[in-house]
């Protein structure tokens, strides 16, 4: 009978026990060139060589007069490996790298 009231203590306190949360994917940085459109600059982004396969970038346009893009409601674009993120901008957009806890990192853009 003891044996059976420990067993039940037992596998009652380990269903108790929090789960823990799945690691985030790791953050990858990217690679940015820009070439001429005709409006503004084409940018095409790429994750540096040496990201993991589950690794990610998340990425924002920043304007100079506000705002940003995706701008509804504002977010992020993802780019996973394998993957290259294309978009045009003008010239006041800026490309910027978005860290796990919310800062932006403006990214250089090659020519």
């Amino acid at each position: 009978m003891k044996r059976m009231i420990l067993a039940v203590a037992l596998s009652h306190a380990v269903s108790a026990a929090p789960l823990s949360a799945p690691a985030p994917p790791p953050l990858c940085t990217v690679v940015a060139t820009a070439s001429p459109a005709i409006v503004g600059r084409w940018l095409t982004v790429q994750l540096k060589p040496g990201c993991p396969p589950n690794g990610v970038a998340r990425l924002r346009l920043v304007s100079k007069l506000g705002g940003s893009q995706p701008d509804f409601p504002p977010g992020l674009y993802t780019l996973y490996p394998g993957q290259t993120f294309r978009k045009v901008a003008l010239s006041w957009w800026s490309l910027v790298w978005v860290d796990r806890i919310g800062r932006e990192w403006r990214v250089s853009e090659q020519q």
